[in-house]
């Protein structure tokens, strides 16, 4: 094996496990102590060759993201530092595309995290909410929708069958 091919077989490999963006493939070849004349050398073939498609990477890296109930701000936030440029709209595209709204969203995860018996006491209750409100923000959604439609919830003499047929 030649010393040129060797930065490029490894690359190769990289993306042979998973797809990587540019910038992160980058990262990986400098950790090898490669030159950056043969970072630079491979990253141009790949692109050449078609193994380095950032757009393709944006969209599945943001389905993947969408899929687990996080915000398309959490995911603009997220993936901007794993690429160069990223085009927000992108992001919107997407969720478009899977017809995800926010509230959808919101409601689906409300409904994994809540118990299933609603709690009798105010103090379980605002366990409950306090519980669920923390997993909702770590998921990147606003505090002011979190707490809009645990309320609903909660609070609206809903039955769970009615909220959650709203997402259908």
């Amino acid at each position: 094996m030649s010393e040129s091919s060797y930065p490029y077989n490894y690359a190769l490999r990289l993306l042979t496990g998973k797809d990587y963006s540019e910038k992160k493939l980058r990262e990986k070849l400098k950790l090898k102590k490669f030159t950056p004349e043969e970072i630079k050398n491979v990253i141009v073939k790949l692109h050449e060759q078609g193994f380095i498609r950032e757009e393709a990477y944006v969209e599945a890296r943001t389905k993947a993201y969408m899929n687990r109930g996080y915000s398309k701000n959490f995911i603009k936030r997220k993936i901007s530092g794993e690429v160069d440029s990223l085009n927000a709209e992108d992001i919107e595209e997407v969720f478009e595309e899977n017809q995800v709204e926010e509230e959808d969203q919101i409601k689906k995860l409300i409904i994994k995290k809540m118990p299933k018996i609603k709690p009798k006491t105010f103090e379980d209750r605002k366990k409950a909410n306090d519980k669920v409100m923390r997993f909702l923000m770590s998921k990147g959604h606003s505090p002011s929708k979190a707490f809009q439609y645990i309320k609903k919830y909660m609070y609206d003499n809903q039955e769970d069958e009615q909220f959650s047929s709203d997402l259908e």
